[in-house]
């Protein structure tokens, strides 16, 4: 954990000495910034998430239209007197083909937690970390505007990406 923890210092100094990266309104790309990015997610990180509804939120994409699934729920009033998604739902989604959003990732792990830290103190922002997953052939969002600045980390697979000229991030 402790050699990871350096390489976020790194992975940090690479981020902050990018000249203009601040400034200029346009999408940078560090290929391999992270040297190792399994250590955040693996399938098996994804099945944690799944079988552990309460401590996250999720979405489902539909493969074909791209519209949000509503995702049936359920009252736990033992478990934080919360509504609960209901697993069995979100793992038969992501066995046809949908497109599956875990949101707050970053409270998965000390490493995820660590990570966001870091973004936080270089970038005087609140960070957060959602992990967008499929298998084979899923697609996610329509074309749309997202406010916030975006990291993205590829873990596995490819992704086709379009960026317009016309943004919203700061």
């Amino acid at each position: 954990m402790n050699n990871f923890i350096n390489s976020l210092t790194t992975v940090r100094d690479r981020l902050y000495n990018q000249s203009n990266l601040l400034v200029q309104d346009k999408p940078f790309v560090f290929a391999n910034l992270i040297t190792d990015p399994a250590n955040f997610l693996t399938w098996n990180s994804v099945e944690e998430c799944l079988n552990n509804p309460v401590f996250y939120n999720f979405d489902i994409i539909d493969s074909i239209t791209n519209d949000k699934i509503k995702i049936p729920e359920y009252k736990k009033a033992w478990v934080f007197n919360k509504a609960v998604q209901d697993k069995q739902f979100l793992f038969e989604q992501l066995h046809r083909g949908n497109t599956l959003i875990i949101n707050n990732y970053g409270f998965h792990s000390k490493l995820t937690n660590e990570f966001l830290k870091m973004i936080e103190t270089v970038f005087y922002t609140d960070a957060a970390m959602h992990v967008y997953c499929g298998l084979g052939g899923s697609s996610s969002f329509s074309v749309h505007e997202d406010i916030p600045s975006n990291f993205i980390l590829q873990i596995e697979g490819t992704t086709q990406w379009t960026v317009f000229e016309n943004r919203s991030s700061a």
